[in-house]
């Protein structure tokens, strides 16, 4: 009993030294240390941390990530279809994340995972020499010929505008005239100005704002 007293006794040390000892090894900023000049060091050593085991030539790329204008999205699409041989494809998002947070505009996380999810179907794959396998088109090619009769016999501006039920003389903006008609009662609508700022309210909440935000 006096054995066992002493080995618990023991125990309760070294749990206690252990937590002590991360306690003391803890990192703590400095109180006059600004949050967005920590951010960027902890983004660079997030990617250094996985990317260190990546071929040269991938890293090389995620290092220097395009500016706005120079082809962001396409960059995202390329380096997800080297990545998905290397990583999960919650890391690649991460990483990816962090390689353009800083390239002059924001990058919607829904972007990322979008080119991430478009880039698995043509992924390189270590081994395979072949050419990667084109991923099938969401859309059917155009029909040029039933496009030219549709163009030539469908009617023009003035033939829609004569057999619209509602119309105006006026150039006057008719939002809410227009949002009657196409969702009568009070359905929720999303409105937004682009596909990050944007939000989902009964129509009757939306009332009065709709011209405001055109």
């Amino acid at each position: 009993m006096v054995a066992q007293a002493s080995q618990r006794a023991a125990s309760l040390r070294c749990l206690r030294h252990r937590s002590e000892k991360r306690k003391s090894s803890r990192l703590f900023w400095p109180k006059c240390t600004q949050r967005t000049a920590v951010l960027p060091a902890l983004r660079r050593h997030r990617r250094l941390l996985v990317t260190r085991n990546l071929p040269p030539f991938l890293r090389e790329m995620l290092s220097a990530p395009p500016r706005t204008g120079e082809g962001v999205h396409n960059f995202l699409f390329r380096a997800a279809r080297q990545l998905h041989a290397h990583l999960p494809a919650t890391e690649i998002v991460d990483l990816l994340e962090n390689c353009v947070a800083n390239c002059g505009r924001h990058v919607p996380r829904n972007e990322i995972v979008s080119a991430v999810q478009n880039a698995l179907a043509c992924a390189w794959q270590p081994g395979n020499q072949s050419q990667p396998t084109q991923a099938a088109p969401k859309w059917p090619s155009v029909n040029q010929e039933q496009r030219s009769a549709i163009v030539r016999d469908g009617g023009g501006i003035v033939d829609l505008w004569e057999i619209s039920p509602i119309r105006f003389e006026d150039n006057t903006a008719h939002t809410e005239a227009l949002i009657d008609a196409l969702f009568p009662g009070n359905p929720l609508l999303c409105c937004g100005k682009n596909n990050s700022d944007f939000n989902t309210c009964p129509h009757e909440e939306w009332r009065g704002n709709l011209r405001r935000n055109n």
